[in-house]
């Protein structure tokens, strides 16, 4: 079994120093497991999205994800994000 990412979503109300006890937190709403292929893949994509890193002091504005670590995304990178997925979706189909 090769690298994977974990995806949460969680309330924007959770605090920040909550994010990383995240598998024992029953705030996260959802959550999605996508495997290292996928996320290199579509890596350049990701970069257009705006983000946070909680790892970093002062949770700094930046883009993209933090590959190693936590990132974390408001509701417009969200939507950002769907329209993405939505996009490859529609791309691959068409080899299916």
């Amino acid at each position: 079994m090769g690298l994977e990412h974990k995806f949460y979503l969680v309330s924007e109300t959770i605090e920040i120093n909550e994010i990383w006890t995240l598998r024992e937190n029953n705030r996260v709403i959802d959550n999605v497991v996508i495997h290292d292929d996928i996320v290199q893949y579509i890596s350049d994509s990701l970069e257009w999205i705006p983000s946070k890193n909680p790892a970093k002091k002062g949770n700094p504005n930046g883009q993209g994800i933090n590959y190693y670590g936590v990132t974390l995304f408001d509701e417009q990178s969200s939507k950002s994000i769907f329209q993405i997925i939505k996009r490859y979706f529609y791309i691959l189909e068409r080899f299916i």
